[in-house]
């Protein structure tokens, strides 16, 4: 039985003990796989029907290069498989639909309705709408377009989607982006889209839910130790934006 793990053994919540074990580590990240899986997500969470199944069909392997030991491989990827016959049928990618709007509203979240809040601004501060209007100023700046039709700035799929962004960049020869890229990661991503994924796990029962929550946790926990304890030299992002 696939089990999301609680905020209190979560592997991040570990660093201390383990961290010592990566160290020497060559840092095993894809960048095009990273920036596939961020987009996946992203749809997943904040995209249409058509656009969500789509993504869950991506999500196969994703994560699959994370050096993390954690995770229950063959639990994983056979939540994925159970997801990705779901999402081939267009009457499941509708009721997937629906469950996620249950759990966390569409264009917009309702606390006294929806169960499990998808924006940054509400686990982070008291004052969302400043959060939200730096986001938007963040975003105009580096010229992303939010693509999804979602309650906020700040919403997860929102996040997830301008990582890709940014990762495109550094593809193609961005010297800023890779630097970018880390601290978008670690000043918005960190931590509390962790708890989300375990929060919506938690709150889900569709086989895509499961599947979404379970990858967001792992993906996100691998990113976690690949923009924290990489050795850059190893890294492929860092090679590639240090070769323009």
């Amino acid at each position: 039985m696939l089990r999301l793990r609680t905020h209190t053994d979560h592997p991040i919540s570990k660093r201390g003990e383990t961290m010592g074990l990566f160290g020497e580590q060559l840092c095993r990240c894809d960048l095009e796989a990273r920036i596939k899986t961020y987009g996946a997500l992203a749809d997943v969470f904040g995209g249409t029907a058509e656009e969500a199944a789509a993504g869950v069909v991506s999500l196969g392997g994703a994560g699959s290069w994370c050096s993390l030991a954690f995770y229950d491989e063959n639990a994983i990827q056979a939540a994925c498989a159970e997801a990705e016959r779901a999402a081939r049928d267009p009457g499941e990618a509708a009721r997937f639909c629906d469950e996620r709007q249950a759990i966390i509203g569409a264009e917009r979240f309702d606390p006294f309705v929806h169960r499990v809040s998808p924006c940054e601004a509400m686990y982070v501060t008291d004052r969302p709408e400043d959060l939200v209007r730096r986001l938007s100023a963040l975003y105009e700046k580096s010229g992303y377009v939010v693509r999804h039709l979602v309650s906020c700035e700040s919403h997860i799929a929102v996040e997830l989607d301008y990582m890709r962004f940014l990762l495109e960049r550094v593809r193609t020869g961005d010297s800023g982006a890779s630097d970018q890229a880390a601290d978008f990661f670690l000043t918005h991503l960190s931590g509390w889209s962790i708890l989300f994924a375990v929060a919506f796990g938690d709150a889900a029962s569709h086989p895509i839910s499961r599947c979404a929550a379970i990858t967001l946790d792992r993906f996100l926990s691998c990113e976690e130790h690949v923009i924290r304890s990489s050795v850059p030299a190893n890294c492929i992002q860092c090679r590639l934006a240090g070769s323009s």
